[in-house]
């Protein structure tokens, strides 16, 4: 009996499916996980107290954030089906790196620049 999968040349391990490539999403993965699910909730009070904006305004906010991710979902489902998967997951967690780090930045920057 054959085995289902074959080990990949260079992932050292018996499970084929357990490439290298695979092991680094599995080690980016939980940490560009928990920085977004620790930005999620303080970004309406970001919103709110900080910057002064309606609470309508961040749920519209939010609304629309709500509905680029599933036509992103969409499209993104589409060309995977076509064709090569491995740029469509740089690309992803390529934008969502900054989606993280720059409300984070941009928040502890002084108002008035740097002399105020």
């Amino acid at each position: 009996m054959q085995p289902r999968f074959r080990a990949h040349p260079r992932s050292g391990s018996r499970a084929g499916w357990l490439t290298p490539h695979v092991r680094v999403l599995c080690g980016v993965s939980p940490f560009q996980d928990a920085a977004s699910e620790l930005l999620h909730p303080i970004l309406p009070i970001l919103l709110t107290v900080i910057l002064g904006a309606p609470v309508a305004g961040v749920g519209a906010v939010e609304g629309a954030a709500e509905g680029v991710v599933a036509l992103s979902k969409i499209a993104a489902g589409r060309l995977a089906d076509r064709g090569r998967k491995r740029p469509l997951i740089a690309l992803g967690y390529g934008l969502a790196a900054p989606g993280v780090v720059e409300p984070i930045r941009s928040s502890s920057a002084p108002a008035g620049g740097e002399g105020s």
